[in-house]
């Protein structure tokens, strides 16, 4: 992730975002609040892929500084 933000950085970003998807949130979304993300709201899965449970995403995001 550092990388990453670093890369971001780097091009000019001020802002990273990111989607977890919901089944995985549990397990993600304490990692990337220790990151410094925070949830800004949820969005739909696009109806062209498929899920086989109902899914959605987790919308975060972290200034770059």
């Amino acid at each position: 992730m550092a990388e990453a933000e670093d890369f971001a950085r780097g091009a000019g970003c001020r802002v990273m975002d990111l989607r977890v998807i919901s089944p995985r949130a549990a397990q993600l979304l304490p990692f990337y609040l220790r990151l410094g993300y925070r949830e800004t709201g949820t969005r739909p899965i696009p109806a062209e892929l498929a899920s086989k449970v109902p899914t959605h995403y987790v919308v975060m995001f972290k200034p770059l500084k």
